[in-house]
């Protein structure tokens, strides 16, 4: 049996389990979750070809090709990833379409990591496949363009409580003159933080958070998102969203920046041109869902790295958690 196969059919196996609860919630990752190679054994499939030839339209290169041979040094660009995230996350979709296709109609929700929410609106029809890719593609330019105006770096902290990180952001803060800032990025998990900022400044807190006991580790990307050093992406990236044709997504869609669904087309375009500069609150979104009830989470796209998440939030969401990777 090759791997594809092997791959399809564990998948089966999992939806078999999972077939007792009612609906499912979609997670999509985000930037740091592209792999040279990625969409290789899904190339047979239909939607696969439709969806890189508009790609290329939009973006004006060849998406597949980085995708699949890369080099990764390319590939792992910001004005690249990102869309390579999303549009290996809307391949993988194709794949559980056509295995089991009860599990899209039985979606009651969806959220996206980062750049994976704009994946989210575009399976939830709120964006159009058109208009998604040319929302990222501006986004990933504009963040670009941001890193190289001012350096900055991101900085993951496991084991500290959120009021110590915070302190630390404030300490360093303090400390260093002029901006840019340090703030907390991405509420991950319990105890899991990301800070972003100023290099300097990250630094500062990088030394407090180990004098307290907490375990640090750089983030690998190009410069400080989710903080006020975006700031520059955000008056481009609203003048877009005006001139797009936003609808209310047909199912709950949540928003990183409130970790609540979106409520009106306005607020989906207000959100995700500010979602740049403002912290992801994962764990709330995560919650937010499970208290509607029961459900299957089920991660689409390149890796795993949702449901490793997942099981610092709620173990026994984990334990039934599917990924449907590329």
């Amino acid at each position: 049996m090759n791997t594809s196969y092997r791959t399809v059919a564990v998948l089966q196996r999992h939806l078999r389990r999972a077939v007792s609860l009612s609906s499912y919630a979609l997670l999509f990752p985000g930037q740091g979750s592209q792999y040279v190679g990625m969409t290789c054994k899904l190339q047979d499939l239909p939607g696969t070809r439709t969806i890189f030839r508009t790609a290329e339209r939009v973006l004006g290169y060849d998406l597949q090709s980085l995708c699949l041979q890369g080099p990764r040094e390319m590939l792992n660009q910001t004005v690249h990833c990102q869309p390579a995230v999303v549009v290996g996350s809307l391949v993988a979709l194709q794949q559980l379409e056509a295995q089991s296709p009860e599990v899209l109609s039985g979606c009651t929700a969806a959220a996206g990591f980062s750049v994976g929410e704009i994946t989210a609106l575009i399976f939830a029809e709120a964006l159009s496949l058109e208009q998604g890719l040319q929302l990222i593609k501006t986004r990933a330019d504009c963040m670009q363009a941001a890193c190289e105006e001012m350096s900055g770096s991101m900085l993951s902290v496991v084991g500290l409580e959120t009021e110590v990180v915070q302190s630390l952001c404030d300490q360093a803060n303090a400390a260093t003159t002029p901006p840019p800032k340090v703030c907390i990025a991405n509420y991950m998990f319990p105890r899991g933080l990301v800070v972003s900022g100023g290099s300097d400044g990250v630094r500062c807190v990088e030394e407090g958070a180990v004098r307290e006991g907490g375990v640090v580790k750089q983030v690998a990307v190009s410069g400080a998102f989710h903080s006020s050093l975006m700031s520059s992406a955000v008056p481009k990236l609203t003048r877009l969203l005006e001139t797009m044709d936003v609808t209310m997504p047909r199912l709950s869609v949540i928003s990183n920046v409130t970790g609540r669904p979106y409520s009106s087309v306005e607020e989906i375009r207000q959100l995700l041109a500010d979602q740049v500069t403002q912290p992801v609150l994962w764990e709330a979104s995560l919650r937010g869902i499970l208290d509607n009830g029961p459900l299957t989470f089920v991660e689409v796209g390149p890796n795993k790295q949702l449901k490793t998440i997942l099981k610092r939030i709620n173990r026994d969401a984990f334990k039934s958690c599917i990924s449907v990777t590329v």
